[in-house]
């Protein structure tokens, strides 16, 4: 009798600190992920998405509800480009370790709207309930890699004439001199 109804009171107890640790540890992943300009995403042990933050529905346009559940790569990967990401994003099941782990790539993106963007992954893994989970956290960087190119290409022509640059012609020109030299 007592020490029986004192067993369940004591579950109970341990149970409800239980349930408020881990509402607690909600809450506060609910609140980074919140706060984060950049897409926080994790996928489970299946390569499903069973996290998706508001930064990753502003870059790329899912709701959370839309997004959690589906595989990644089908849902922000240009067709043409899936095969080679879900190969590279091979990390599943029970690995500690893949290939792009600890890796910060920059891959073509998908938005739901069909427009292509450029975005930088930067990938880590961590076990949850001896589950292995990915975890991409994802900044669109189209603006900035247009940006690169745009001065790339100014980089090659004279401000004021707008021809090629000397500097860069000649350049090229003495090279070419040097290897036709060599041969």
């Amino acid at each position: 009798g007592l020490g029986f109804s004192l067993l369940i009171v004591g579950s109970m107890h341990m149970m409800r600190e239980v349930f408020a640790r881990h509402r607690l540890a909600e809450e506060r992943l609910r609140v980074i992920g919140a706060a984060a300009q950049d897409a926080i995403i994790m996928m489970d042990n299946k390569g499903r998405i069973a996290f998706w933050n508001e930064a990753a529905r502003r870059i790329f346009g899912y709701d959370e509800p839309e997004a959690r559940g589906k595989k990644l790569h089908e849902l922000i990967v240009p067709q043409q480009y899936r095969v080679d990401f879900e190969k590279r994003m091979d990390v599943v099941g029970e690995a500690v370790e893949g290939p792009v782990i600890g890796q910060t790539l920059e891959l073509a993106g998908l938005r739901k709207d069909g427009k292509e963007i450029v975005t930088e992954h930067s990938i880590s893994g961590v076990s949850i309930d001896r589950n292995w989970h990915t975890i991409c956290i994802v900044r669109d960087v189209t603006e900035r890699k247009q940006f690169e190119e745009r001065i790339r290409h100014l980089a090659n022509y004279d401000s004021l004439t707008g021809l090629p640059n000397r500097m860069l012609f000649y350049d090229r020109l003495s090279q070419a001199i040097n290897l036709a030299q060599r041969n």
